[in-house]
């Protein structure tokens, strides 16, 4: 039970994480683009 707790606790911050990063990059992307 605990590690699937566990499992599951990584699984959604892995998630968080990634969706971050993909934000975040979109969003330099974005940046870049009116710069440029």
């Amino acid at each position: 039970l605990e590690r699937g707790l566990d499992l599951n606790d990584r699984i959604g911050f892995g998630f968080g994480f990634g969706f971050q990063v993909w934000i975040w990059v979109l969003g330099l992307g974005f940046g870049f683009g009116f710069e440029c």
